[in-house]
Formats: structure tokens, C-alpha cells, sequence
């Protein structure tokens, strides 16, 4: 009877030996899983602020799952890279090139090829406003002229400035960079020209001096269009702006208050639509802004003297805007409250 106890108590003991390893080993993995998740938590409040941030988190089964985090209100392009990468297989192609709306989309998945066995990785990431595919873009729109109805302005195309100051070292933002340049007087409106969301703004650019021709960190507005395009409005009084990053605004809808008044040509909007164009680097090796990767579109506008037309440098327009250009782009349910709204 005696050995059968002694027995007993032996495996009583070994299972019990094998149930706290066990337990350390449950402990460990907790606490990995609990470092992971305080890392994955502390990325993301850095990146909080940041308009596109990559984070990363390995789940149960040991995978690293890369996510991407749009804080924006627009659409980027996302493309992610693996400058090293052991033992690790991703699940689609890289690098990785990716549409990413506002919000969270995971991007890629790596998983551990051989147990055991050491791995190694390190990642970028960059990014450009748009999407992938422009065959949306609708080069034929009308757009409303971004001045009061009624009013005269004067147009004046606008040129790349290192074309225009011959300097042909800096990389061009396009070969179809397009853009206009509405004169008005001081403190007149600036009209959406199209309907869309207030993606950026700044209307702080403080401008000191006089006899601008052009000035770096002007005051702008940046609407996203419906087709993947975005307008860009610049040139507007300090603290001149009446919309917020965010806002979804109407064609027709006063934005803000034109500035100005401390360039040689005088109170101005200047105007242009723009799209992600995917081309290869330039050829010289100079690293190419972001505004290298933009198409433009060659704008026709809607006129009270001519109707809708491809404006001529240096003349001058007379502003018109039609209900049914202002309501285009609106919902039934929108159009119906503007009607509402605008009954005689």
C-alpha cells in the first residue's frame, strides 16, 4: 500500500509541476500579448494626428497584420514597402500600392514561413491624395466661376513658377499643369465652383509686405470632387475663410473672402483642378513633390455671355449661376431643400 501512495504522490506532484509550467507559459504569453497591444495603442495615439498613419499588431496565430489609418477626408493613395524582410511571407505583392478612404483599412499580412527560426522586418511607407484609377475623372464638367453672379472678372492663366523664372532645374508638377487666376476687387466673395468636401485649409498666410507676384504659404481651400478631382481656391484674406476641414459644401456656396490686396495685379482668386496621375520618377534623380503626381484639368466654365466655354487668357467673363448647375450634383433629397429654399 505503501509503494501505490508513494506513486500517488509523485504523479500528484508531476502533473502539478506540468500544470504551473504551464501556467508560467499562459503568463508569458498574456503578457506578450499585453505588450503588443500597449505598443499597437501608443503608435496609434502617436499617429493620431498624423493624416496617414501605418501601425502593425501580431495576432494569436503570430502573424503581423499592418493596418493603415486614414484621418483625413479624402481619399489617398497608400503604397507599402519591406526594405527587410526575413522569414516573413507576405499575402499580396509587395511593395504594396492600395486605395485608402477615410478610416481604417488593413493592408497587409506577414506570416512566419519556419518556426523557430529567427525573423526580421522593417517597413515605409508613402502616400499621395487621389486614387489609383482617374478614368473617373470627368474632364468635360462645367464648373461655375468662383465670383458673385453679375460680376465681371478678368482671367489670367496661370503659369509653373520655375517656367516662368526659367528655372529649369526644379521638377514641374505635370506636362498639363493648368490653372486660372480670377481678378476681383477687395473683399469680394469666392464661390465654390463645384460641389464637394473641405478637405484642407489655412487662413493664416500673414503676408508683410507689398508687390507679391507670387507668395509661398498663401491662404487656400481644398474642395474633394465627387470624380476624384480637387479644387484648389487660393489668395483669400487672413481669417477669410468661412469653411472647415470636413465640411461638405454646395456649387454656388460663398467659401470666403478674396485677398490679395498686397500683389502687384491686386485682389485675385487663383483656381485649379487637380487628380493623382501615377507616372515613373523623373529621369534627373531629384525626389519629385507630391504635386508630381498630379494631372490637371483644362476647366470649362459656365458664363452669362457665352455659356459654357474654355476660357481665353485676358479676357474678361461675366459670372452666371444656373439652379441647375448649382443642383447637379445634389441628392434629390438636397435638391429638394435648396428648391424649397429658393422658391420666388
Amino acid at each position: 500500500m505503501r509503494p501505490l501512495i508513494l506513486i500517488w504522490i509523485a504523479m500528484l506532484a508531476f502533473s502539478a509541476s506540468g500544470f504551473a509550467q504551464r501556467m508560467r507559459e499562459s503568463d508569458i504569453h498574456k503578457q506578450e500579448r499585453e505588450a503588443d497591444l500597449m505598443a499597437k495603442r501608443r503608435r496609434d495615439i502617436e499617429h493620431l494626428n498624423d493624416k496617414i498613419a501605418i501601425t502593425y499588431e501580431r495576432d494569436a496565430m503570430g502573424q503581423y497584420i499592418f493596418t493603415c489609418h486614414n484621418n483625413a477626408f479624402c481619399n489617398y493613395v497608400v503604397e507599402l514597402s519591406f526594405p527587410s524582410l526575413q522569414n516573413l511571407h507576405p499575402d499580396v505583392p509587395v511593395p504594396y500600392k492600395m486605395d485608402v478612404p477615410p478610416g481604417t483599412r488593413r493592408m497587409v499580412t506577414l506570416s512566419v514561413i519556419t518556426k523557430g527560426v529567427g525573423i526580421h522586418v522593417s517597413h515605409r511607407f508613402k502616400y499621395y491624395k487621389g486614387y489609383l484609377s482617374h478614368a473617373s475623372v470627368d474632364t468635360a464638367y462645367t464648373y461655375l466661376l468662383p465670383v458673385s453672379p453679375g460680376r465681371e472678372t478678368h482671367i489670367h492663366e496661370l503659369n509653373f513658377l520655375a517656367k516662368e523664372f526659367g528655372d529649369q532645374s526644379m521638377v514641374p508638377p505635370s506636362q498639363n499643369w493648368y490653372g486660372l487666376d480670377f481678378r476681383v476687387h477687395s473683399g469680394d466673395t469666392v464661390y465654390a465652383a463645384r460641389r464637394g468636401r473641405v478637405t484642407e485649409t489655412r487662413a493664416n498666410a500673414v503676408l508683410t509686405d507689398s508687390g507679391y507676384t507670387y507668395a509661398k504659404g498663401e491662404n487656400y481651400v481644398e474642395i474633394a470632387h465627387s470624380d476624384c478631382t480637387f479644387g484648389r481656391y487660393e489668395v483669400f484674406r487672413d481669417s477669410g475663410i468661412f469653411v472647415n476641414p470636413g465640411d461638405w459644401v454646395e456649387a454656388g456656396q460663398p467659401i470666403g473672402i478674396a485677398g490679395g490686396d498686397k500683389y502687384e495685379g491686386g485682389p485675385q482668386i487663383r483656381f485649379w483642378v487637380f487628380y493623382h496621375l501615377e507616372q515613373d520618377p523623373p529621369s534627373n534623380g531629384q525626389t519629385p513633390p507630391a504635386s508630381y503626381y498630379h494631372g490637371y484639368v483644362s476647366l470649362k466654365f459656365w458664363t452669362k455671355d457665352k455659356g459654357a466655354t474654355h476660357l481665353t487668357n485676358h479676357s474678361a467673363y461675366i459670372s452666371e449661376h444656373p439652379t441647375e448647375l448649382i443642383t447637379k450634383e445634389m441628392s434629390k433629397k438636397d435638391a429638394k431643400k435648396y428648391f424649397e429654399a429658393h422658391k420666388s
